[in-house]
């Protein structure tokens, strides 16, 4: 079974939440307020939600939702770049490389790929060269 994790980008302070996060079956993000010990649903809108996908790179890391992942060949080249997303047509993850073409995201690919950065604190890392 596969464990529901996501992690939150804040675009207002332009960093990942820290505090505990949970987002109910609407997809509504909640943050909980430790000095007061409740729930809340936050007054700004701009979360991202970055789903776990169940996968991790080739060093073990957990890879999410605008990651920014990059190939890594047997003689350690760095080759194509990928930003992760998710896939409505097929409901499954699916990586983006810097030309436009798409590929699924499953456990053999990421057995060749290490997580570069993220979509947010990394942008340029994904720029045409």
């Amino acid at each position: 079974m596969r464990d529901i994790k996501f992690r939150v980008w804040d675009n207002h302070y332009e960093r990942y939440e820290e505090r505990s996060c949970a987002v109910n079956k609407q997809g509504i993000l909640f943050v909980y307020n430790v000095d007061e010990g409740h729930w809340f649903e936050p007054q700004h809108t701009g979360y991202a939600i970055e789903w776990f996908t169940g996968l991790k790179d080739k060093a073990g890391n957990e890879i999410f939702k605008g990651d920014i992942l990059q190939t890594v060949a047997d003689d350690g080249a760095r080759l194509s770049k990928f930003t992760v997303y998710w896939r409505e047509g097929s409901a499954g993850f699916a990586k983006e490389r810097q030309d436009g073409e798409h590929y699924n995201l499953d456990r053999m690919a990421c057995s060749r790929l290490e997580i570069i950065g993220n979509i947010h604190s990394n942008p340029e890392l994904m720029e045409q060269q």
